[in-house]
């Protein structure tokens, strides 16, 4: 019978239902209500345990009440008679009261008496750390009342260990007149102390300092006494209920924690109850299994075993095989019919997918094949700087293959201070560090080689992720290195003729000079003959000196300098060296630190000053702007001097080109070459009886 499969399945679900029923309502209603019951008894004795403790506190309050109200203390206070500190302060009082401090303050917060007093030793000790100074604050919380004559008390930690505090303000007897000040005791909270307490409640209870919090409390959930009242409630694998609460000190920080254990005996007592009832419903759950079996077995578990057996036959091969038809009407036959159905249709799938993977396969070979082609080094890294793929390029840089590399981190292929800075960069801020872009020159494989790094950052499935391209400019960077020498060497073969004239010159008139003084008897002309030749000599020496540096290849020795001081010092030097007597009024606006070579930078500072001041006539203007802008530093030095001819303005910097008379024209040359080494640049404008504007640009450096 087609049905008779189906009421057997109705029958055990339903048999299911009810066993899943029992355990549900076990659950979700029973045990709920049981686990309500064993809570409330447990959070009862807490607020037991915080009522007694409590107690303790309000009875230490009473007695410092007590004192702080006798008349002979509120004299005390004021004439600190000995008689009162015989009768009164003595070893009885704190045993009899089981306190161990007494501290008498008046209304400045000097301490009039203090002392604590060893109830074990019998004899008196050193006050704790945080009494043990001639004035308290008068803002601490044992000094201020919302009542003066309800008295504040609490507990306090100290190097003693936790001590229950209260004080009180001292009146007189009849609690009027103005407070004196206030009387203090504090009694140590030792293990009688928690033993005592502990013993006016019926379960076991622990105290511990609240800093071990994390490490005893775990996995529990907060309970709602009531709308003030919070307590944290856990339960052990071993069936226990602990409860923790938390006693805060006077200043309101929470200071110790309380665990409250309780063994839920109702609960174990009917899960024990629960176990039972559903093994002996799977008893017979079980027996009734069995007795279907057969019945089962013939119209139902044999035919699907068929089934079973075709379908899984047919997913060792390439393709799914049809499965021959039975000649039956029930559902098992027209499972055949629609699993025939599913095959013609997965067999048609399984075709097209065949097709479609091969032509992925010739599509990322053919990718692969382009990128290796590449003669730049193409790669992705995660935000870690670990390398996930990257093209065989990286074999004509490193040596490395592409296998070997995989998985490494980039800093350890290319160890340069900047990938290391672009590493942290994308660590500590991942949202700024959008790309990066450096030229680096590394050490790699015993050569020092020229890199041009870029990364950009690109995001898949919402993880952030960077596609690099490395190329390899060594090559290019000597190209370039040759070309400046060998450009450096045409202007100054440019420039040979005129210092060939500019030397012939300066020799006729040293020569010109020895002959004049040859000649000269006249002691006072030679003596001016040979000071013409001093000068001619120095222009001479000047100028050799000025070539030998133009040719010359700067190795930069950099360091931090404020370009504000390196400039104010450059100029004082420049006033002293010029012996002509010039007003000039120089200011300086902004700073900002640079990393630069300072000798060669203060020289073609010096040297811009040194024309702004020679251009002035007999008084004006020089004026300094620093200010950084869009990853490079601007220098601007204005004056107000004769200016430059528009005609002379495109000739400034060529070596030996100059206006002045006593010029080498290689001082701006010299200024110029200086700038570029740093990777800077130099620009000059100028108008003729306004004045000059020189501008120098050098780009940020790292580190």
């Amino acid at each position: 019978m087609k049905l008779t499969s189906k009421i057997i399945v109705i029958l055990l679900i339903f048999w299911l239902f009810i066993l899943f029923g029992y355990i549900f309502v076990y659950d979700w209603v029973v045990k709920p209500t049981l686990s309500q019951f064993e809570r409330e008894l447990a959070i009862n004795e807490l607020e037991r345990f915080q009522r007694s403790f409590e107690k303790e506190l309000l009875y230490l309050n009473r007695t410092c009440a007590d004192y702080s109200w006798w008349d002979d203390t509120y004299e005390f206070v004021i004439n600190k008679n000995e008689t009162f500190r015989r009768t009164n302060l003595l070893p009885q009082t704190y045993e009899e009261n089981n306190i161990n401090m007494i501290l008498i303050i008046n209304t400045s917060g000097e301490v009039i008496y203090g002392e604590w007093y060893n109830l074990d030793k019998k004899q008196k000790e050193k006050l704790p750390v945080e009494f043990s100074i001639p004035k308290i604050a008068l803002t601490h919380p044992l000094l201020t009342f919302d009542n003066p004559k309800s008295g504040r008390f609490g507990i306090i930690s100290t190097n003693y260990g936790k001590v229950a505090v209260a004080s009180n303000t001292i009146l007189q007897s009849n609690l009027e007149g103005e407070p004196r000040g206030v009387f203090i005791m504090g009694k140590l909270l030792d293990d009688n102390f928690w033993e005592n307490i502990k013993n006016q409640v019926l379960l076991d209870v622990n105290v511990y300092p609240y800093i071990e919090k994390d490490k005893l409390i775990f996995n529990a959930s907060n309970y709602h006494i009531n709308e003030e009242k919070i307590i944290q409630i856990q339960e052990s694998k071993d069936g226990k209920l602990l409860l923790w609460d938390v006693i805060k000190d006077i200043y309101g920080h929470p200071l110790l924690l309380i665990r409250l254990t309780h063994t839920q005996n109702i609960l174990s007592s009917s899960e024990t109850i629960q176990f039972r009832g559903i093994t002996g419903f799977i008893l017979i759950m079980v027996l009734g299994i069995i007795a279907l079996w057969i019945a089962i077995k013939k119209q139902i578990i044999s035919p699907l075993q068929d089934l079973t057996q075709n379908i899984r036959n047919s997913t060792y091969r390439e393709s799914i095989t049809f499965l021959p038809n039975i000649e039956k009407s029930d559902e098992i036959a027209l499972l055949i019919v629609h699993f025939n159905r599913m095959a013609y249709k997965i067999n048609k799938l399984l075709e097209e997918k065949s097709k479609l993977v091969e032509e992925i396969s010739k599509r990322e070979q053919y990718l692969d094949f382009i990128i290796n082609s590449v003669p730049c080094v193409i790669l992705e890294i995660d935000c870690n700087g670990i390398i996930k793929t990257i093209n065989s390029a990286i074999e004509e840089i490193t040596g490395l293959s592409p296998n070997d590399v995989i998985n490494r981190n980039i800093g350890d292929l290319f160890p340069a201070k900047s990938i290391f800075d672009f590493l942290k960069q994308i660590k500590e801020n991942k949202e700024e560090a959008t790309f990066f872009e450096v030229e680096e020159k590394i050490y790699i494989n015993d050569k020092n080689k020229h890199l041009h790094i870029y990364f950009r950052r690109n995001e898949r499935d919402g993880v952030f992720f960077y596609i690099g391209v490395i190329w390899d400019i060594t090559v290019l960077r000597e190209i370039q290195e040759k070309y400046n020498e060998q450009k450096q060497m045409a202007i100054l073969g440019e420039a040979s003729a005129s210092l060939a004239h500019e030397l012939r010159n300066m020799i006729a008139a040293i020569q010109s000079g020895f002959e004049l003084m040859r000649q000269e008897k006249n002691i006072k002309q030679k003596e001016e003959i040979t000071g013409e030749l001093h000068v001619s000599i120095s222009r001479l020496e000047e100028t050799l000196k000025k070539l030998l540096e133009f040719t010359k290849k700067y190795q930069l020795n950099k360091m931090k300098v404020s370009i504000k001081e390196l400039i104010e010092e450059q100029f004082k030097q420049c006033i002293i060296q010029n012996n002509k007597e010039t007003d000039i009024k120089f200011e300086i606006i902004g700073d900002t630190i640079v990393k630069v070579d300072t000798n060669l930078f203060s020289r073609a500072i010096s040297n811009i000053l040194k024309n702004s001041i020679e251009s002035i006539p007999n008084h004006g203007e020089i004026s300094v702007e620093i200010y950084d802008k869009n990853d490079y530093h601007y220098i601007e030095v204005k004056d107000n001097g004769v200016g430059i001819e528009r005609e002379h303005l495109e000739k400034i910097g060529t070596p030996f080109f100059t206006t002045k008379a006593q010029g080498t024209g290689l001082g701006l040359t010299i200024t110029k070459k200086i700038i570029e080494s740093h990777g800077g640049k130099l620009e000059i404008q100028s108008e003729k009886g306004v004045g000059t504007n020189v501008l120098i640009i050098i780009p940020f450096e790292k580190g």
